[in-house]
Protein backbone atom coordinates (compact mmCIF):
# COMPACT_ATOMS: atom_id res chain seq x y z
CA UNK A 1 0.00 0.00 0.00
CA UNK A 2 3.01 2.13 0.75
CA UNK A 3 4.16 2.06 -2.80
CA UNK A 4 1.25 4.18 -4.17
CA UNK A 5 2.61 7.21 -1.82
CA UNK A 6 2.08 8.11 1.57
CA UNK A 7 -0.96 9.91 2.00
CA UNK A 8 -2.47 7.03 0.19
CA UNK A 9 -1.25 4.32 1.83
CA UNK A 10 -1.71 5.80 5.35
CA UNK A 11 -5.22 6.33 4.46
CA UNK A 12 -5.93 2.71 3.56
CA UNK A 13 -4.04 1.75 6.42
CA UNK A 14 -6.38 3.70 8.59
CA UNK A 15 -9.55 2.19 6.34
CA UNK A 16 -8.31 -1.24 7.25
CA UNK A 17 -8.02 -0.18 10.82
CA UNK A 18 -11.35 1.08 10.85
CA UNK A 19 -12.84 -1.83 9.51
CA UNK A 20 -10.73 -4.28 11.99
CA UNK A 21 -11.98 -2.48 15.05
CA UNK A 22 -15.96 -2.57 13.39
CA UNK A 23 -15.11 -6.58 12.61
CA UNK A 24 -13.58 -7.31 15.91
CA UNK A 25 -16.86 -5.54 18.48
CA UNK A 26 -18.95 -7.63 15.84
CA UNK A 27 -17.58 -10.52 16.09
CA UNK A 28 -17.55 -10.18 19.85
CA UNK A 29 -20.85 -8.72 20.47
CA UNK A 30 -23.21 -10.32 18.12
CA UNK A 31 -21.65 -13.74 17.45
CA UNK A 32 -19.22 -14.74 20.34
CA UNK A 33 -16.91 -14.87 17.96
CA UNK A 34 -15.35 -15.27 14.95
CA UNK A 35 -16.33 -17.64 12.18
CA UNK A 36 -15.20 -18.40 8.43
CA UNK A 37 -18.25 -16.25 7.14
CA UNK A 38 -17.45 -13.03 9.03
CA UNK A 39 -13.77 -13.43 8.15
CA UNK A 40 -15.04 -13.62 4.58
CA UNK A 41 -17.27 -10.60 5.38
CA UNK A 42 -14.36 -8.57 7.14
CA UNK A 43 -12.19 -9.60 4.25
CA UNK A 44 -14.77 -7.85 1.38
CA UNK A 45 -15.26 -4.77 3.85
CA UNK A 46 -11.71 -3.83 4.03
CA UNK A 47 -10.59 -4.76 0.19
CA UNK A 48 -13.90 -2.22 -0.29
CA UNK A 49 -13.10 0.73 2.29
CA UNK A 50 -9.56 0.66 1.00
CA UNK A 51 -10.18 1.04 -2.26
CA UNK A 52 -12.35 4.08 -1.23
CA UNK A 53 -9.45 5.58 0.84
CA UNK A 54 -7.52 5.00 -2.79
CA UNK A 55 -10.05 6.73 -5.17
CA UNK A 56 -11.07 9.54 -2.27
CA UNK A 57 -7.07 10.39 -2.16
CA UNK A 58 -6.55 10.09 -6.02
CA UNK A 59 -9.31 12.77 -6.92
CA UNK A 60 -8.56 15.07 -4.02
CA UNK A 61 -4.29 14.74 -5.71
CA UNK A 62 -6.42 15.87 -9.13
CA UNK A 63 -7.51 18.82 -7.58
CA UNK A 64 -4.88 19.96 -6.36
Amino acid sequence: MWVLGTVPGAAMTAAAAVVMWHYSCTARTKFGGITGDLAGWFMQRAEFWMLAALVVCQQVEELL
